[in-house]
């Protein structure tokens, strides 16, 4: 431990001095020679073994511990070649593509945005998919006695996934649950048809639908449309007029077959 700070208290000193002096130590000065005899005394090496090595060790691995921590690259290779030569790992890749044959198989980006609409395109080209369906009705006629009927058919002009439910509104009366709007301005909840009335007048009787189908009306509807109906309660003349909103709860694909039609719900109609 002496001679540690012996060493250091020299080299401080000759430091000292050399800076002190311009940092010439080789000067003709007495100081200068002090200087140069103490650098000379001390024993480099000792100071790189002892003192800076073991940090330089710390941070680096010496080649025989490397050797031992990673796989060289030759036996890398060894290990692979019996799998690179197999005929199980050949048989693999030619299961695969190489990059030009699938260049030749697929569009590039250029060729498949030749080919096919962008969104911009094709938002242009085509209407969007219709989210509520509206129309109106009017059933009018002169009745020579009770039980006239009177109908009339809609068509939604698509074809919804499931039937929808109906419900019947009479003129001024409170909207069901899967109903929405008013009579001007009708709307429905998704998988429902809504049939507002808004004027009735003379020996109107009960509003009811029908399905193509049944044989008698039991408030349904088809996937497609509905037919509306009423009897006269007497003889005159009978006004019911009103409108309709249906929702689909999605658009069947085209080719899947139609859907049954929908339980009766609602107010109920005419038999």
């Amino acid at each position: 431990m002496t001679l540690r700070n012996n060493r250091g208290r020299a080299l401080a000193a000759g430091l000292l001095a050399g800076a002190l002096l311009g940092g010439g130590l080789a000067t003709v000065t007495p100081a200068g020679a002090a200087v140069k005899s103490a650098a000379s005394s001390i024993d480099w090496k000792a100071i790189w073994k002892s003192e800076l090595k073991p940090l330089a060790d710390k941070r680096y691995y010496q080649k025989r511990k490397a050797n031992k921590v990673f796989v060289k690259k030759s036996a890398v290779a060894a290990i692979l070649a019996p799998y690179v030569t197999s005929t199980a790992f050949n048989t693999a890749l030619g299961n695969y593509y190489t990059k030009a044959q699938s260049d030749a198989n697929y569009y590039t980006k250029t060729q498949s945005d030749t080919n096919y609409y962008s969104k911009t395109a094709s938002d242009a080209k085509y209407a969007p998919i219709q989210k509520v369906f509206r129309g109106s009705f009017e059933l009018l006629g002169t009745s020579a006695g009770a039980n006239d009927g009177f109908s009339q058919g809609f068509s939604f002009g698509a074809t919804f996934s499931a039937a929808p439910t109906v419900h019947i509104i009479p003129v001024a009366g409170p909207v069901p649950v899967g109903c929405l709007g008013t009579a001007v301005a009708p709307d429905a909840a998704p998988g429902n048809l809504c049939i507002f009335e808004s004027f009735i007048s003379g020996p109107v009787g009960t509003l009811g639908t029908c399905t193509g189908g049944q044989a008698f009306c039991t408030d349904t509807a088809d996937a497609w449309g509905f037919g509306l109906f009423h009897r006269s309660t007497a003889a005159g003349f009978t006004q019911a007029f009103g409108t309709w909103a249906a929702r689909p709860i999605a658009i069947a694909n085209p080719a899947a077959p139609p859907a049954t039609s929908a339980a009766p719900k609602g107010q109920q109609g005419v038999r």
